[in-house]
């Protein structure tokens, strides 16, 4: 099979295709690094070094090389670093596009699960403009009307009209532009006679006759099917031996749970949470859910346990655990007293413009950091990725003694 219209590569199966794209070509500049290793070893120093140790050690290798004056070496140095950078940008979007080719012949070739690609054909509905021929109908501005018999100058059947009217010297004229095949705007140009209907008193005749008809535009949504290819996963034998092995070996009650009382915040009813004390692996997790569902429990991300709404101690065979709200607020409020931050300054990469970057000085869990981050927000500070810190415009030393 030929590539796809306006595609320069393709992955087909049975006549049918996988995967399809365009702009493999550029990749071709890339190839001496595949083809020989001088070039793959210099990339990989580039990767690995920082760029002014990289620049310092170009440098003199052009010095001793080239017998080169440190000038002109470093011009050169500057101008193979901004060559790398280019063609690193270039690797790294030919190893994900190579990584996205492996990914989807990995099943077809029946390495892990199975994959088969299917056509199947889809209703889909575009809407459309439509005549609908109407009883009554008059002679005024937005009116439209069918042609049910071909006319002169090229009013031929089928062409539909919308009215308008004009003032002139006093006196109300009329006339009509033709509409498009799809009915969504007027042909109003004077190159061809047929998109113009000068409107004469003699005109209603023409209805009477049945020559010409009223009618009105509807949206209508027109049926129609497409076909699409569709993705289908079948697992290999490897993977079920390896899922019934997993429900064999996991065991729910060997569990030791932990159970606390609280209370809903949206009703303010009495519920209970549950926690594993031990750890749990991906499949013994998957397990304990299903196991607390058939109890009526369920997770709660917010509450980071399964909640219950009736006392499961007895179906868990535990206790509930007595915490006080003294000892909780203490907690809380010793947690938050122990999040300090050191404040950097710092200049904005691509602006120059000076900036303070907020870093806590300890390794914050999930929970806390959502805090954190929605409290340095109402401080008009926000978390960069790149800085590994939150970010500020103004030093906002004396306002994080307040979070």
């Amino acid at each position: 099979m030929a590539n796809p219209p306006r595609m320069n590569w393709h992955i087909e199966r049975d006549g049918v295709y996988v995967a399809k794209g365009n702009g493999i070509l550029k990749f071709a500049h890339i190839d001496s690094y595949y083809r020989y290793e001088g070039y793959m070893e210099d990339m990989k120093k580039f990767r690995s070094m920082k760029r002014e140790e990289y620049r310092k050690s170009l440098i003199t290798t052009y010095i001793g090389r080239w017998n080169d004056n440190e000038e002109s070496a470093a011009r050169q140095a500057d101008s193979h670093i901004e060559s790398m950078e280019k063609d690193k940008e270039l690797m790294d979007k030919f190893e994900a596009f190579i990584n996205k080719i492996d990914t989807t012949c990995g099943g077809m070739l029946g390495e892990g699960d199975g994959v088969i690609y299917e056509k199947v054909k889809v209703t889909k509905y575009k809407k459309e403009n439509k005549a609908v021929e109407v009883a009554n109908g008059s002679i005024k501005d937005g009116q439209c009307f069918i042609v049910k018999t071909s006319f002169n100058y090229g009013h031929n059947k089928g062409y539909i009209y919308r009215i308008h009217e004009t003032d002139y010297n006093g006196k109300k004229m009329y006339h009509a532009y033709k509409l498009n095949g799809k009915l969504t705007k007027e042909c109003t140009g004077m190159a061809n006679q047929a998109n113009h209907w000068y409107i004469t008193d003699n005109f209603i005749r023409w209805f009477e006759k049945g020559s010409l008809a009223w009618c009105k535009i509807q949206e209508i949504k027109t049926p129609y099917e497409v076909e699409k290819v569709v993705k289908k996963v079948i697992k290999s034998d490897a993977n079920k031996t390896e899922e019934k092995a997993t429900e064999t070996d996991v065991d729910v009650n060997k569990y030791t749970y932990e159970v606390t009382e609280d209370t809903d915040t949206r009703t303010g009813e009495k519920i209970y949470l549950a926690k594993v004390i031990e750890k749990l692996s991906r499949e013994e997790y998957i397990k304990v859910n299903q196991y607390i569902k058939s109890l009526g429990g369920y997770y709660s991300k917010f509450k980071h346990a399964f909640l219950f709404k009736e006392n499961p101690c007895e179906k868990l065979n535990a206790t509930i655990k007595e915490v006080g709200n003294n000892t909780v607020e203490d907690t809380k409020e010793q947690t938050e007293t122990q999040i300090t931050y050191t404040v950097t300054e710092d200049i904005h990469t691509k602006t120059g413009e000076k900036l303070f970057v907020v870093k806590p000085d300890t390794e914050l869990s999930k929970s806390d950091f959502a805090d954190v981050k929605r409290k340095l927000a109402t401080l008009q500070g926000f978390y960069s990725s790149f800085k590994k810190g939150f970010i500020f415009k103004y030093d906002p030393t004396e306002k994080l003694s307040t979070v």
